[in-house]
């Protein structure tokens, strides 16, 4: 009878086509399902690997891509740290609604290095329609292979990967680049691509989180380490910045200020008594008389000096008898 199905309603427009100019104008990020691998913790099972990617909008380059053992956040830093120091800095980027794309480590690191992030809206994926085309050809002209490849473990896949993204995509010609290969395109902008340092991404990458410091050790807990702080410290509430991949050290900051590197607390086999908290003993006798109380006491009761007046001892007055007074005279 003629009828179709997925007629959409023309009411709601149609999609539109796009491309950008120049190259690291926009950077297409996404994750895809990847092969089953021998489990690296027990050998006799197997374990899905994750693709995380990102796509250069303007020549369908790959700044980077790379297997992974889970799509969490720490994996998509280290994709997204390789593919700025290799390709340098995009001007925005372009993914989906996936949780690890909204981290306030991400947020601070565009904040940093001038990155605007950018997201498709909910149930609407053909915006990434060349990230998601990409994955297809991984998929399709690249994984088909590596299952029956005797690949075994993650880094031989990813060894693997690398070689065929260097030598079979980027050098295959694209039909969307009037015949030129997502290399050739990179190429012709090189001189436009914006470096950045590896001090400037370690520093934005770095996660943070906030740890009161223990009161009776000095040291707070990051992934289940301990980490030796000033005694100074000791019961303050403080900002912890550390590496995600790096335990050797962590930075201690308090009110936007950095005051330390803490090093992982080593745990001695003696204790060295000397550094034990001291603790005061009250020498103070009970019914001691103290001389300013005693003045105060002639002075009521003999009427000697003016009403609401307090007596001027000759000596200093202790602490206590500071506090006896002030609270006498607030009631």
């Amino acid at each position: 009878r003629g009828a179709r199905k997925n007629v959409g309603n023309k009411d709601d427009g149609t999609y539109q086509r796009f491309e950008q100019k120049f190259v690291n104008a926009v950077w297409q990020g996404d994750t895809s399902d990847g092969p089953w691998l021998p489990d690296p913790s027990n050998t006799k099972e197997i374990k899905k690997t994750y693709l995380i990617s990102y796509i250069d909008d303007a020549s369908r380059f790959i700044p980077h891509a790379q297997f992974y053992w889970d799509t969490q956040l720490p994996s998509l830093l280290d994709c997204l740290r390789k593919a700025l120091l290799k390709r340098g800095k995009p001007v925005r980027t372009y993914c989906d609604n996936a949780w690890i794309y909204h981290s306030t480590t991400l947020r601070l690191l565009y904040a940093q290095l001038d990155i605007k992030p950018s997201f498709s809206e909910k149930k609407r994926p053909p915006g990434r329609g060349k990230v998601e085309r990409h994955i297809r050809t991984v998929q399709e002209g690249f994984m088909k292979i590596a299952e029956h490849a005797g690949i075994k473990t993650i880094d031989e896949l990813n060894q693997f990967f690398f070689a065929w993204v260097s030598g079979k995509y980027h050098k295959t010609e694209h039909s969307e680049l009037n015949k030129l290969s997502p290399l050739e395109r990179w190429l012709m902008d090189k001189d436009r691509i914006e470096r950045v340092s590896p001090a400037e991404v370690r520093r934005g990458l770095m996660l943070r989180c906030q740890r009161r410091v223990n009161r009776k050790t000095a040291t707070v807990r990051i992934d289940n380490l301990q980490y030796q702080v000033s005694i100074a410290l000791a019961g303050e509430k403080v900002d912890i910045r550390y590496h995600f991949n790096d335990t050797s050290e962590i930075e201690i900051w308090q009110r936007g200020r950095m005051l330390e590197v803490a090093k992982p607390a080593v745990v001695g086999t003696d204790i060295d008594f000397k550094r034990r908290p001291k603790h005061v003993k009250e020498t103070r006798k009970k019914g001691e008389t103290f001389p300013a109380f005693k003045s105060y006491r002639l002075a009521l009761s003999g009427s000697r000096e003016p009403e609401n007046s307090l007596p001027i001892p000759e000596a200093l007055l202790t602490e206590a008898e500071f506090i006896g007074l002030f609270e006498e005279v607030l009631k």
